[in-house]
């Protein structure tokens, strides 16, 4: 993508992912009990309605319509079990009645029933069969993420097990000469542990789809690109850590543009800046900063559309505060800004109060704890100390 002097912020390289790329759809079926939260492949259909005969929609008791086409008779000799039968609310009547009379409406004293208002018309108070599900009845449609409600939909419908979309499968290419694996228990001054495919793992599991990690690739073209015309012939989705982007060993970019189509060489936001987005033979790659605040924020951004654009899915919105800033920030010109942002409440115990968390001035720690909320200028966009500002809620920071 020739983007000249314009770098795409953030809303722009949605927009770029659902224009640009077009994911082969695989799918599997599941039983209910895997079904949670996996998204529908084809319309399921009831298999059953229900309810099978007609039910009470109260508690009280059952009778025939007929017996009070002349108004309320004499029920002081009724038995139950033969002129009425106890109704549960749900439960079917019994093949006698067809009538129900709530249990405000009647008393039964000693034996003795007392019916104290009359129905008003044959199937009163009657659910009839189907009325609930119907045989044949779109349960979930195409494209429907399933829920806990939708699962009991399904089972009450007949429905044993659900054809749905498999979870995309995403390899993680991790690169650098100077990288050792987390699992390690020696490390030497001058290696860097690989930590970043434990977190790419999170958002995985958390966007619903599967991450396989191959092994360290050195800084070289070869194994470079042997790696990744491997990937792609397995992926749905490849990601590559591809150092600072800036060193004069990453080859990256120049083995993205030899394979495939580079979309975005640069983005226009900070952190994350110097994230790549490109299509090899089809498949949609992702080369990361190796700076794991950078990483992290184009996982939350551009990770969650994709695996969204996979399912046919709309971006999920983030939660959302308004908060007062404790704080003046004017974006550059070049590049949008997000900014991460600590909340506490006030002192005076109304609203919250929001201060920026600058990544060079904590450690890696207190950055990840502290920080609630993010908050994204647009180029040249200010934000002036005591501004009334809407902040995005990290979803696993939803607390304050």
């Amino acid at each position: 993508m020739d983007t000249g002097d314009f770098l795409p912020g953030r809303e722009k390289i949605k927009s770029l992912i659902r224009e640009r790329v077009k994911f082969h759809q695989r799918e599997k079926i599941v039983d209910l009990y895997g079904a949670y939260n996996r998204v529908a492949a084809i319309d399921i259909i009831a298999e059953r309605q229900c309810p099978q005969l007609p039910t009470s929609k109260v508690d009280g008791i059952a009778v025939r319509y007929a017996d009070f086409t002349q108004g309320i008779p004499d029920t002081s000799a009724w038995t139950e079990g033969e002129e009425f039968v106890y109704a549960s609310h749900g439960c079917a009547l019994g093949e006698k009645y067809d009538t129900v009379i709530a249990s405000k409406d009647f008393t039964l004293e000693q034996g003795k029933l007392t019916i104290k208002v009359a129905p008003d018309y044959e199937g009163e108070l009657v659910k009839l069969p189907g009325s609930l599900i119907a045989n044949g009845e779109v349960l979930v449609p195409k494209y429907t993420r399933i829920t806990p409600p939708l699962m009991g939909l399904l089972a009450s419908g007949g429905v044993k097990a659900a054809r749905v979309f498999s979870r995309p499968r995403i390899l993680f290419i991790p690169t650098g000469d100077e990288l050792i694996s987390w699992q390690e228990t020696e490390v030497s001054k001058e290696e860097n542990i690989e930590s970043n495919s434990l977190m790419l793992e999170g958002f995985a599991e958390e966007y619903g789809a599967r991450l396989e990690v191959m092994p360290i690739v050195p800084d070289d073209k070869e194994a470079l690109a042997e790696a990744l015309n491997y990937a792609v012939e397995f992926a749905d989705l490849v990601i590559i850590s591809a150092g600072t982007s800036k060193g004069n060993k990453d080859f990256t970019k120049e083995i993205l543009g030899q394979e495939g189509n580079i979309m975005v060489d640069e983005v226009g936001c900070n952190p994350g800046r110097y994230l790549c987005m490109a299509v090899v033979k089809d498949t949609p790659i992702l080369s990361l900063t190796g700076s794991p605040n950078g990483a992290e924020l184009s996982m939350r951004f551009y990770l969650s559309t994709l695996i969204s654009e996979y399912y046919n899915q709309p971006d999920s919105q983030p939660n959302t505060l308004e908060v007062e800033a404790g704080f003046t920030y004017i974006a550059p010109k070049e590049v949008d800004s997000c900014l991460q942002l600590e909340i506490t409440p006030k002192e005076e115990g109304t609203g919250y109060v929001a201060d920026v968390l600058d990544p060079e001035a904590v450690t890696r720690s207190e950055l990840i704890n502290q920080t609630k909320a993010l908050y994204y200028l647009c180029k040249g966009e200010a934000v002036y100390q005591g501004d009334k500002i809407q902040v995005e809620l990290i979803t696993n920071k939803a607390y304050l």
